[in-house]
């Protein structure tokens, strides 16, 4: 039994795999070919496989195996399982150290995390807006923070984190009130321009 590829430990969100049957002394009994997607090497194969036929792992998240059971003419049977496929379709996961605030400051500051469920984080962009719908733009560490400042309203920092399999998710903080304008002071009667008593 041949996997082409053999395996692929780089995360995907899918993983196409041709399988190819041969018997070295007879003909392979076309009718016992089966095989599985497991996350476990000693599943019992329960489809039906053609040989030659290219087999696709998706809308998982984890490490998977194909495995084949095969037979030839003479009744000689083999199960055996593929290398690993390492197959991620989980979103990443995005935190704020300081998920805004409920008094007005003059500047905030917070931490921003992103932690894929497999494999790693390969993007991660913000911006500070007061959309928070608004699309990322600016690259930043991860676990970098992002402070605001001379700013006056209600501010979101709207984050997007990538992982290696392409993966991605766009998560808008809580509001952050901001306040930089300086009070105004207004007097009734604003001096005057002739002398009195009081």
């Amino acid at each position: 039994v041949t996997f082409s590829p053999t395996e692929s430990k780089t995360y995907k969100k899918s993983q196409s795999v041709k399988i190819t049957v041969e018997d070295n002394t007879g003909v392979v009994n076309a009718s016992s070919l089966k095989y599985i997607i497991s996350n476990a090497t000693t599943a019992t194969p329960d489809k039906t496989l053609l040989n030659g036929a290219t087999i696709t792992i998706d809308s998982v998240t984890g490490i998977y195996y194909i495995i084949v059971e095969a037979c030839d003419g003479a009744g000689n049977c083999v199960i055996q399982p593929s290398g690993a496929y390492y197959i991620d379709n989980s979103v990443p996961t995005i935190t704020y150290g300081t998920n805004g605030n409920s008094a007005y400051q003059k500047s905030v500051s917070t931490k921003v995390t992103a932690n894929a469920n497999t494999g790693s984080i390969v993007s991660l962009k913000y911006i500070v807006s007061t959309d928070k719908n608004d699309t990322p733009t600016t690259d930043i560490a991860n676990g970098g923070t992002v402070t605001i400042s001379g700013k006056t309203g209600t501010y979101y920092i709207v984050t997007k984190a990538c992982d290696e399999a392409g993966n991605c998710k766009t998560q808008a903080s809580n509001a952050f009130y901001l306040d930089n304008s300086a009070p105004t002071i207004t007097f009734g009667t604003n001096g005057n321009s002739t002398y009195a008593k009081s």
